[in-house]
């Protein structure tokens, strides 16, 4: 998908199939903008942690980035408030996460 560590377009797969599936060039060829920019996400989400978390706070987080993969939320985010959280998500927005076993996602 990358073409060499300059490469600042990226995705040249995705663009190429866009442009066969007739997405004008402008648009197959445009600069990456977020999905989640403009869309509220953040608030929704920020109304929902509030709402299942109800106030408690974590001491010392583990920062781990899985990107927008919230599949791999294993064993690692196994709370009770957790699964609250994720389920609300999964049914206010009509989507399935799926989490994987630790044992699934950790590279051997």
């Amino acid at each position: 998908k990358v073409r060499d560590g300059e490469d600042r377009t990226r995705k040249w797969v995705h663009r190429e199939l866009a442009l066969r599936r007739g997405v004008p060039g402008f648009i197959a060829r445009g600069e990456q903008v977020r999905a989640q920019d403009g869309s509220a996400v953040p608030a929704i989400l920020q109304a929902l942690a509030e709402k299942h978390f109800n106030g408690r706070r974590v001491s010392a987080p583990a920062v781990i980035d899985y990107g927008s993969n919230y599949r791999y939320l294993g064993n690692d985010y196994g709370t009770p408030e957790m699964a609250a959280f994720l389920a609300d998500v999964t049914r206010t927005h009509k989507i399935h996460i799926l989490p994987v076993a630790v044992e699934e996602r950790r590279p051997s």
